[in-house]
Protein backbone atom coordinates (compact mmCIF):
# COMPACT_ATOMS: atom_id res chain seq x y z
CA UNK A 1 0.00 0.00 0.00
CA UNK A 2 1.20 3.82 -0.87
CA UNK A 3 -0.17 7.21 0.07
CA UNK A 4 1.15 9.88 -1.89
CA UNK A 5 1.30 13.56 -0.97
CA UNK A 6 1.76 16.80 -2.82
CA UNK A 7 3.79 19.35 -1.28
CA UNK A 8 5.01 22.12 -3.34
CA UNK A 9 4.30 20.61 -6.50
CA UNK A 10 6.78 17.57 -5.27
CA UNK A 11 4.71 14.30 -5.82
CA UNK A 12 5.92 12.23 -2.95
CA UNK A 13 5.02 8.62 -2.45
CA UNK A 14 4.99 6.74 1.19
CA UNK A 15 5.48 3.42 1.34
CA UNK A 16 5.15 0.70 4.63
CA UNK A 17 3.43 2.90 6.77
CA UNK A 18 -0.66 3.20 7.52
CA UNK A 19 -2.46 5.72 6.64
CA UNK A 20 -3.70 6.33 10.50
CA UNK A 21 0.33 7.07 11.09
CA UNK A 22 0.00 10.31 8.62
CA UNK A 23 -3.34 11.64 9.99
CA UNK A 24 -2.93 15.24 11.12
CA UNK A 25 -4.71 18.31 10.13
CA UNK A 26 -2.16 19.82 8.04
CA UNK A 27 -0.99 17.24 6.65
CA UNK A 28 -4.48 16.41 5.55
CA UNK A 29 -4.56 19.24 3.12
CA UNK A 30 -1.77 17.96 0.99
CA UNK A 31 -2.79 14.14 0.29
CA UNK A 32 -3.55 13.22 -2.92
CA UNK A 33 -4.99 10.48 -4.69
CA UNK A 34 -2.16 8.91 -6.90
CA UNK A 35 -2.35 9.79 -10.66
CA UNK A 36 -0.18 9.08 -13.54
CA UNK A 37 2.78 11.50 -13.06
CA UNK A 38 5.69 9.57 -11.18
CA UNK A 39 6.73 10.30 -7.81
CA UNK A 40 9.58 13.31 -7.22
CA UNK A 41 10.44 11.62 -3.69
CA UNK A 42 9.51 7.98 -2.37
CA UNK A 43 9.77 7.27 1.22
CA UNK A 44 10.09 3.31 2.33
CA UNK A 45 9.96 2.21 5.78
CA UNK A 46 12.02 -0.57 6.45
CA UNK A 47 13.56 -2.62 9.53
CA UNK A 48 17.36 -2.72 10.37
CA UNK A 49 19.80 -3.20 12.45
CA UNK A 50 21.12 0.08 11.81
CA UNK A 51 20.54 2.14 15.30
CA UNK A 52 23.09 -1.09 16.17
CA UNK A 53 26.00 0.78 14.89
CA UNK A 54 28.46 2.50 16.40
CA UNK A 55 29.76 4.61 13.61
CA UNK A 56 26.93 6.93 10.95
CA UNK A 57 29.71 8.22 9.04
CA UNK A 58 31.51 11.37 9.11
CA UNK A 59 29.83 14.08 10.49
CA UNK A 60 28.42 16.79 8.14
CA UNK A 61 26.28 19.24 10.27
CA UNK A 62 24.61 19.03 13.55
CA UNK A 63 22.49 21.59 14.79
CA UNK A 64 22.25 20.91 18.51
CA UNK A 65 19.43 19.24 20.47
CA UNK A 66 17.17 19.24 16.50
CA UNK A 67 19.05 17.18 14.30
CA UNK A 68 22.66 15.34 13.06
CA UNK A 69 23.44 15.01 9.06
CA UNK A 70 26.27 12.05 8.79
CA UNK A 71 27.66 10.98 5.38
CA UNK A 72 28.98 7.28 4.84
CA UNK A 73 30.48 5.98 1.90
CA UNK A 74 27.88 7.52 -0.96
CA UNK A 75 24.87 7.75 1.74
CA UNK A 76 23.14 10.64 3.58
CA UNK A 77 22.02 9.69 7.24
CA UNK A 78 19.43 12.55 8.89
CA UNK A 79 19.36 11.61 12.51
CA UNK A 80 16.51 13.28 14.56
CA UNK A 81 17.79 14.23 18.10
CA UNK A 82 14.77 15.98 18.89
CA UNK A 83 12.82 13.57 19.40
CA UNK A 84 15.55 11.14 21.06
CA UNK A 85 16.37 13.84 23.44
CA UNK A 86 12.66 14.11 24.33
CA UNK A 87 11.20 10.87 23.99
CA UNK A 88 13.98 8.43 23.75
CA UNK A 89 12.82 7.44 19.97
CA UNK A 90 15.29 6.80 17.48
CA UNK A 91 14.46 8.05 13.78
CA UNK A 92 16.44 8.15 10.85
CA UNK A 93 15.99 8.79 7.18
CA UNK A 94 19.25 8.67 4.59
CA UNK A 95 19.38 7.98 0.74
CA UNK A 96 22.47 7.49 -1.50
CA UNK A 97 23.54 10.49 -3.96
CA UNK A 98 21.93 11.74 -6.56
CA UNK A 99 18.86 9.12 -5.65
CA UNK A 100 15.13 10.50 -5.35
CA UNK A 101 14.77 7.27 -2.69
CA UNK A 102 14.87 7.67 0.66
CA UNK A 103 14.67 4.49 3.39
CA UNK A 104 13.10 5.64 6.95
CA UNK A 105 14.26 4.27 9.98
CA UNK A 106 12.75 3.67 13.46
CA UNK A 107 13.33 2.34 16.64
CA UNK A 108 12.11 2.62 20.23
CA UNK A 109 9.02 4.40 19.78
CA UNK A 110 6.05 2.60 20.58
CA UNK A 111 3.03 4.71 22.85
CA UNK A 112 2.76 7.20 19.90
CA UNK A 113 2.13 6.06 16.16
CA UNK A 114 2.85 9.40 15.25
CA UNK A 115 6.65 8.92 15.40
CA UNK A 116 6.13 6.49 12.31
CA UNK A 117 5.48 9.66 10.45
CA UNK A 118 8.05 10.60 8.52
CA UNK A 119 6.87 14.29 7.78
CA UNK A 120 7.22 14.34 11.38
CA UNK A 121 9.62 17.27 12.57
CA UNK A 122 12.35 17.57 11.68
CA UNK A 123 12.81 14.70 9.38
CA UNK A 124 10.16 16.08 7.03
CA UNK A 125 11.81 19.68 6.93
CA UNK A 126 14.84 18.43 5.99
CA UNK A 127 14.03 16.23 3.40
CA UNK A 128 12.28 18.92 1.36
CA UNK A 129 15.05 21.52 2.23
CA UNK A 130 17.02 18.69 0.72
CA UNK A 131 14.68 18.17 -2.29
CA UNK A 132 14.54 22.17 -2.98
CA UNK A 133 18.13 22.95 -2.91
CA UNK A 134 18.64 20.19 -6.08
CA UNK A 135 15.53 21.50 -7.98
CA UNK A 136 15.53 25.43 -8.00
CA UNK A 137 13.99 26.08 -5.10
CA UNK A 138 14.12 27.55 -1.41
CA UNK A 139 11.92 27.61 1.79
CA UNK A 140 11.70 30.96 3.27
CA UNK A 141 10.60 32.88 6.68
CA UNK A 142 7.65 34.61 5.47
CA UNK A 143 3.83 34.54 5.37
CA UNK A 144 2.15 34.07 1.95
CA UNK A 145 -1.04 35.44 0.82
CA UNK A 146 -2.73 34.80 -2.51
CA UNK A 147 -4.44 38.12 -3.41
CA UNK A 148 -8.55 38.86 -4.70
CA UNK A 149 -6.41 39.08 -8.00
CA UNK A 150 -4.86 36.30 -8.02
CA UNK A 151 -1.34 37.61 -7.15
CA UNK A 152 1.01 36.11 -4.79
CA UNK A 153 2.58 38.55 -1.70
CA UNK A 154 4.92 37.24 0.65
CA UNK A 155 5.98 39.37 3.76
CA UNK A 156 9.45 37.85 5.38
CA UNK A 157 10.40 38.59 8.75
CA UNK A 158 11.83 37.06 12.26
CA UNK A 159 9.92 36.16 14.43
CA UNK A 160 7.65 38.30 16.37
CA UNK A 161 7.00 40.84 13.71
CA UNK A 162 3.64 40.68 12.81
CA UNK A 163 3.42 38.07 9.68
CA UNK A 164 0.82 35.87 11.32
CA UNK A 165 -1.15 39.72 12.16
CA UNK A 166 -0.85 40.42 8.32
CA UNK A 167 -2.43 36.94 7.19
CA UNK A 168 -5.37 36.94 9.86
CA UNK A 169 -6.01 40.79 8.20
CA UNK A 170 -6.08 39.75 5.21
CA UNK A 171 -8.45 36.96 5.35
CA UNK A 172 -10.64 39.04 8.03
CA UNK A 173 -10.83 41.35 5.40
CA UNK A 174 -11.94 39.17 2.70
CA UNK A 175 -8.81 41.11 0.61
CA UNK A 176 -7.29 37.52 -0.30
CA UNK A 177 -6.51 33.68 1.24
CA UNK A 178 -3.28 32.88 3.33
CA UNK A 179 -1.14 29.78 1.77
CA UNK A 180 0.93 29.93 5.29
CA UNK A 181 1.45 32.68 8.45
CA UNK A 182 5.18 31.41 9.07
CA UNK A 183 7.02 29.31 6.14
CA UNK A 184 6.52 29.79 2.54
CA UNK A 185 8.40 27.28 -0.06
CA UNK A 186 9.42 29.21 -3.72
CA UNK A 187 10.05 27.62 -6.47
CA UNK A 188 11.09 28.04 -10.16
CA UNK A 189 9.56 26.52 -12.57
CA UNK A 190 10.40 27.65 -16.23
CA UNK A 191 9.92 30.71 -16.37
CA UNK A 192 7.65 30.90 -13.45
CA UNK A 193 8.23 31.61 -9.68
CA UNK A 194 5.32 30.13 -7.87
CA UNK A 195 5.05 30.17 -3.84
CA UNK A 196 3.22 27.20 -1.57
CA UNK A 197 2.16 27.07 1.57
CA UNK A 198 3.20 23.61 3.39
CA UNK A 199 2.06 21.42 6.11
CA UNK A 200 4.78 22.36 9.14
CA UNK A 201 5.54 25.89 11.34
CA UNK A 202 2.45 27.28 12.48
CA UNK A 203 0.16 27.00 15.47
CA UNK A 204 -2.76 28.44 12.95
CA UNK A 205 -3.84 25.64 10.77
CA UNK A 206 -6.78 27.82 9.12
CA UNK A 207 -3.93 30.23 7.79
CA UNK A 208 -2.34 27.19 6.15
CA UNK A 209 -3.84 25.93 2.49
CA UNK A 210 -2.57 23.49 -0.45
CA UNK A 211 -2.39 26.22 -3.95
CA UNK A 212 -0.10 28.23 -5.45
CA UNK A 213 0.33 31.31 -7.13
CA UNK A 214 2.92 33.46 -8.90
CA UNK A 215 5.30 35.56 -6.88
CA UNK A 216 4.16 38.99 -7.74
CA UNK A 217 5.84 41.22 -4.38
CA UNK A 218 7.52 40.68 -1.31
CA UNK A 219 7.28 43.00 1.72
CA UNK A 220 9.94 43.05 4.10
CA UNK A 221 8.43 43.59 7.62
CA UNK A 222 9.68 46.49 9.43
CA UNK A 223 7.74 46.92 13.05
CA UNK A 224 7.11 50.23 14.14
CA UNK A 225 4.98 52.49 16.21
CA UNK A 226 4.60 55.11 13.86
CA UNK A 227 2.75 54.88 10.89
CA UNK A 228 2.49 52.04 7.97
CA UNK A 229 4.80 53.04 5.09
CA UNK A 230 6.65 51.44 2.14
CA UNK A 231 10.39 51.98 0.61
CA UNK A 232 10.77 50.32 -2.71
CA UNK A 233 14.23 48.05 -2.26
CA UNK A 234 17.18 48.14 -5.00
CA UNK A 235 17.94 44.25 -6.05
CA UNK A 236 20.91 44.63 -4.10
CA UNK A 237 18.80 45.14 -0.71
CA UNK A 238 16.37 42.63 -1.87
CA UNK A 239 19.19 40.00 -2.12
CA UNK A 240 20.72 40.71 1.28
CA UNK A 241 17.27 40.89 2.96
CA UNK A 242 16.12 37.24 1.13
CA UNK A 243 19.75 36.17 2.51
CA UNK A 244 18.77 36.85 5.79
CA UNK A 245 15.20 34.99 5.89
CA UNK A 246 15.90 31.65 3.60
CA UNK A 247 16.92 28.39 4.99
CA UNK A 248 19.75 26.24 3.51
CA UNK A 249 21.01 23.16 2.99
CA UNK A 250 23.71 23.91 4.61
CA UNK A 251 25.35 20.14 4.13
CA UNK A 252 25.32 19.87 0.17
CA UNK A 253 27.29 23.05 -1.48
CA UNK A 254 25.75 22.44 -4.64
CA UNK A 255 22.53 22.82 -3.17
CA UNK A 256 23.81 25.84 -1.17
CA UNK A 257 24.95 27.70 -4.48
CA UNK A 258 21.61 26.67 -6.22
CA UNK A 259 19.70 28.28 -3.52
CA UNK A 260 21.87 31.74 -3.87
CA UNK A 261 21.70 31.90 -7.79
CA UNK A 262 17.65 31.40 -6.92
CA UNK A 263 17.50 34.39 -4.70
CA UNK A 264 19.42 36.23 -6.76
CA UNK A 265 17.49 35.61 -9.75
CA UNK A 266 14.13 36.50 -7.79
CA UNK A 267 15.82 40.02 -6.42
CA UNK A 268 16.10 40.95 -9.47
CA UNK A 269 12.70 40.05 -11.03
CA UNK A 270 10.15 40.65 -8.00
CA UNK A 271 9.81 43.46 -6.92
CA UNK A 272 10.49 43.95 -3.00
CA UNK A 273 9.67 46.70 -0.96
CA UNK A 274 10.10 47.39 2.63
CA UNK A 275 7.12 47.52 4.80
CA UNK A 276 6.65 49.40 8.37
CA UNK A 277 3.49 47.83 9.59
CA UNK A 278 1.30 49.24 12.47
CA UNK A 279 -1.24 46.29 12.75
CA UNK A 280 -4.43 48.03 11.40
CA UNK A 281 -6.71 47.30 8.38
CA UNK A 282 -5.07 50.33 6.99
CA UNK A 283 -2.25 48.03 5.80
CA UNK A 284 -4.43 46.51 3.40
CA UNK A 285 -5.57 49.80 1.85
CA UNK A 286 -2.21 51.22 1.40
CA UNK A 287 -0.85 48.22 -0.46
CA UNK A 288 -4.12 47.87 -2.59
CA UNK A 289 -3.87 51.11 -3.47
CA UNK A 290 0.34 50.78 -4.43
CA UNK A 291 -1.23 47.87 -6.68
Amino acid sequence: MSIHFNIADFLIRIEGIDAYCLKHPLLDLFRVQKDSKSPDLIIRFKRSDIFNRNFFGNLLFENEGQWIIYKWRKSLFFYDSFNFLRYGCKRIISRTEGSFKWDFYLEGCQGFFGFKNPFLYPLGQLLLLDQLGRTFGVSVHAAGIETRREEGFIFCGASGCGKTTISRLWVRHQAGDSLHDDRIIIRKIGEQILIYGCPWSTREPDLVSNVKVTLEKIFFIQPTEEKNGLRRLSSKESFLRLLQNAYYPFWDKEAIDTSLKLLDHISKKVECWELKFVPSSQLIDLIEKMM
